[in-house]
């Protein structure tokens, strides 16, 4: 798939983004768009600058691949960096000042020339003025990039309902440090929330479990058919707050954020910041209860021993997986499952998963083997990869940093993936906000994997799908009630191209 667009349209919100045109065709690229407002900060907000160079240079690695193999040489390639005029002459900000090292260092080694433009941004004032998007095209007469202001952002309105004022404070000090957000209404129960839904208008609600006259659920249950309001559960760590989380799922929430303890404030607001400006893009159509039974598969005959499935998934992932696998045969190949969920609420979702499902589902334990009629789920704040053991291949759970943020990560599982199975993979992506898994999906497909990515119609949220389709990592786009059928087509024993062979990639898009 062509990644390359006529005009790119950048957001409110960014500190930096790195435009690369291709000057034979008059197209541009976008590879890097660095945003968040707590990228000064120390702690999680240092650990977020790092991420987001090192995701803009990765990005850029495979984009200059991709023309150089369509014929692109470097002498046709235009680079420019837009950046923040408040921060990038200022080099005291290391954000800033890393981006300039890293990045002219980068184009520096391939000899092409950046371009640095300071100015745009600070008229715009992304950085905390008037929320404003830019679209930016290649003028087809001067061949020099042209920038034109987007109309101002409307505002994400959130809603706030939790019975502690402690935490009413928090998101209000998180929602507020951010101009994409207003808080429209913070409220004590869902009593009140319900009184006074209709003229504050919310975009996303964020609601707690335990609360005084009515609890989150029982206002789920009520609330979700009527409104189909996007809601994001806040609430405990605890077991029962897990199981509480996952009957939200079901009854149509978005997602759950257990709350925060105090040393990890800053990975909670940005956690929190990206999920609630997910979930108002999402389509309120989307927006309903769930209800899920065990099923008895069909026999779909034998299997490819050597196959083993890898899926990843983050928003909505819980409900398309809770759709896909009890779909399985029980004898189905071995399948390793990296969701992003919180600690302690995967061997909660494992459980509930086996419960409606033919394969036998659990949350994977470090060492154990890869093997038929299996499903291992990553533990939540662990990372997950693939390993060999002799002629065995079995998980490795470990205490790795995260990748893309995220902890489990996607890609961390797929690129382990790349060198000791790469033919024997079926990779899927699922639904799911940012772009975790797309690189490793493209580097699984490099190696001869079959790659697929859920469809724009089926997700929830269409941000990890869109990211790997974009870099053309998906040889096949497909909605999520045809990818159960087409892993038992592709995994059957008598399936063509079952055995390593790269011909698949002749059917890419």
């Amino acid at each position: 798939m062509d990644a390359r667009h006529d005009i790119i349209e950048l957001p409110p919100g960014l500190l930096a983004a790195v435009l690369v045109a291709d000057m034979k065709s008059g197209r541009i690229l976008t590879c890097g768009m660095m945003g968040g407002f707590s990228l000064e900060a120390g702690g999680a907000g240092e650990q977020a600058r790092l991420v987001a160079i090192d995701h803009c240079v990765t990005s850029l690695r495979t984009a200059l691949k991709q023309l150089k193999d369509g014929g692109t040489a470097p002498s046709d390639l235009r680079i420019m960096v837009l950046a923040n005029a408040k921060g990038i002459e200022d080099t005291r900000k290391p954000f800033y000042r890393e981006l300039k090292l890293t990045i002219g260092e980068f184009f520096a080694r391939l000899g092409i020339p950046v371009r640095w433009r300071v100015a745009v941004f600070a008229a715009d004032g992304l950085e905390g003025g008037k929320q404003q998007g830019i679209k930016v095209r290649l003028s087809p007469t001067t061949r020099e990039f042209e920038f034109k202001r987007q109309p101002a952002a409307k505002k994400i309105r959130v809603m706030i309902v939790d019975d502690s004022r402690v935490i009413h404070k928090l998101l209000g000090d998180i929602f507020s440090s951010d101009p994409r957000f207003e808080v429209v209404g913070s409220v004590l129960d869902p009593v009140e929330a319900e009184s006074r839904i209709e003229a504050l208008a919310p975009d996303v609600m964020t609601l707690d479990f335990q609360m005084p006259r009515m609890d989150g659920l029982t206002y789920l249950r009520q609330m979700i058919p009527r409104r189909q309001l996007p809601v994001l559960m806040v609430s405990g760590a605890s077991n029962e707050d897990g199981r509480l989380a996952l009957q939200a799922l079901e009854l149509g929430a978005l997602d759950f954020i257990p709350k925060p303890s105090p040393d990890r404030i800053d990975e909670f607001s940005h956690t929190i910041r990206e999920k609630v400006a997910a979930a108002a893009q999402v389509k309120r159509s989307k927006i309903q209860a769930h209800t899920f039974q065990k099923r008895f598969s069909r026999n779909q005959g034998s299997f490819d021993a050597s196959r083993i499935v890898l899926i990843g998934a983050s928003t909505g992932g819980t409900v398309a997986l809770s759709e896909l696998i009890p779909a399985l045969p029980k004898d189905f190949p071995p399948i390793a499952i990296v969701q992003h969920i919180p600690e302690k609420f995967s061997a909660l979702f494992a459980e509930r998963l086996n419960a409606i499902s033919n394969m036998a589902v659990a949350e994977a334990r470090d060492g154990e083997e890869l093997l038929p009629g299996r499903v291992l789920i990553a533990p939540g704040g662990k990372q997950m990869r693939i390993d060999r053991k002799g002629t065995r291949f079995v998980v490795r759970v470990t205490d790795d940093d995260p990748v893309n943020r995220h902890k489990p990560s996607v890609d961390y599982m797929f690129d382990s993936a790349c060198e000791i199975l790469g033919p024997q993979v079926i990779a899927a992506l699922l639904t799911g906000m940012g772009r975790d898994g797309a690189q490793g999906l493209l580097h699984l497909r490099e190696k001869g994997a079959t790659t697929i990515a859920q469809d724009a119609q089926s997700c929830v949220v269409y941000g990890m799908p869109k990211a790997a389709a974009e870099i053309g990592a998906p040889q096949m786009v497909l909605p999520l009630d045809e990818i159960a059928d087409k892993l038992m087509a592709l995994a059957g024993s008598d399936a063509k191209g079952s055995s390593p062979a790269k011909p698949r990639l002749k059917t890419a898009p």
